[in-house]
């Protein structure tokens, strides 16, 4: 499944069958934005995040379609709160306001009105497809591979406005040292954590868990012998020897196959949700 949505298909939509929301960072309100939005204003600590994405009092038939200023930081973990909130058609407009503009369309002045929500959260939420600091803590051991990225070095969004293609995006990845199986249990973390887990997710993955708060310390210190790490610039990956291919399962990525933990997983909304992963 594709995620994102790029703007010629954007265009080419009914107005009734989506909202278009606006994320960006706390109590930072813009003097502009996309016509027909609604702001959404992401809270950067992650049970406050939750209790957000749990109060959002949204139309069940309608699509969700988040954007940003255009690095997609955080119209993507806008996603994955929805998603984990029970919502199934969610989508990142591609390049957000910077494509909007570079387009020549027009931009509506001021703030828009901010999104309803209730009082308190009331939706159910799939805490492992959402992991604050606390969640992963609590955990004795985890089977996933564990990625991070912390900036993008490259454009995902080729000369015609589109997505690159499957094996464009992941020859990216793996050139900037983002190494993975892509049918293994995936955890992501750091600044574009969700990002990647959305690029994950267009590359096939169908399991993918996204950290909204920073773990980096609560990773355990491997042993230099049985692995290595590799870094390209503020991206890393912690392996097992060198993979031979993203998508083979002879890649031994960094995992440790222990015992899962016992901790109650309230399933989401979404009949795609299970307690345990999100079926893309």
């Amino acid at each position: 499944m594709n995620p994102f949505i790029d703007l010629e298909e954007y265009k080419y939509k009914c107005p009734d069958t989506y909202m278009l929301i606006y994320c960006v960072p706390g109590l930072k309100l813009p003097s502009e934005h996309i016509p027909n939005s609604v702001l959404y204003s992401l809270e950067e600590d992650g049970e406050q995040f939750i209790k957000q994405a749990r109060s959002i009092e949204i139309d069940d038939d309608k699509t969700l379609i988040c954007y940003d200023l255009g690095d997609h930081q955080y119209a993507s973990k806008a996603y994955w709160g929805f998603r984990a909130s029970g919502f199934e058609d969610v989508r990142v407009l591609l390049g957000g306001i910077k494509t909007w503009k570079e387009n020549h369309l027009e931009m509506a002045e001021g703030c828009p009105s901010f999104i309803t929500k209730s009082i308190y959260p009331y939706l159910p939420f799939n805490s492992s497809v959402v992991l604050t600091k606390f969640d992963f803590s609590r955990r004795d051991s985890w089977y996933q591979q564990i990625i991070s990225m912390d900036e993008t070095l490259f454009e995902i969004i080729n000369e015609n406005g589109q997505l690159q293609n499957q094996s464009q995006i992941s020859k990216f990845l793996i050139d900037k040292g983002v190494l993975f199986v892509i049918h293994k249990p995936t955890i992501t973390h750091g600044k574009f954590g969700s990002l990647l887990g959305l690029l994950l997710v267009y590359l096939g993955a169908k399991t993918v868990s996204v950290a909204v708060d920073d773990i980096n310390a609560l990773i355990p210190t491997l042993q230099t012998k049985k692995t290595r790490s590799v870094n390209s610039g503020s991206l890393s990956s912690s392996i097992r020897g060198a993979p031979r291919s993203f998508t083979s399962e002879q890649n031994n990525h960094y995992s440790m196959n222990l015992p899962n933990s016992n901790k109650k997983i309230e399933p989401g909304r979404s009949a795609n949700i299970c307690a345990g992963c999100l079926i893309m």
